[in-house]
């Protein structure tokens, strides 16, 4: 688990959150309604920004984003 890239990822998801969520590396982004389905496509554009990678729609599934350990998984998948 690279902490770092989690760090920065839950830096991305934090604004996009509604309320006061203390979002933990496992902490269930999507299920548990921390962002909605029109945030997710906002932090697809944002890790694409901060991570200078494409993340394509055949790349990745709405599994890959739900929790930050998952994108972390996915990030390091997509840069390989």
């Amino acid at each position: 688990m690279d902490n770092n890239t989690i760090e920065r990822v839950i830096k991305l998801i934090k604004p996009m959150s509604r309320g006061k969520v203390d979002i933990q590396p496992d902490t269930m982004i999507i299920e548990d309604k921390v962002i909605d389905s029109l945030s997710v496509i906002n932090l697809i554009m944002e890790i694409e920004r901060e991570f200078d990678m494409r993340m394509g729609v055949m790349d990745v599934t709405i599994d890959d984003f739900q929790s930050p350990i998952k994108i972390q998984e996915a990030i390091d998948r997509l840069k390989k």
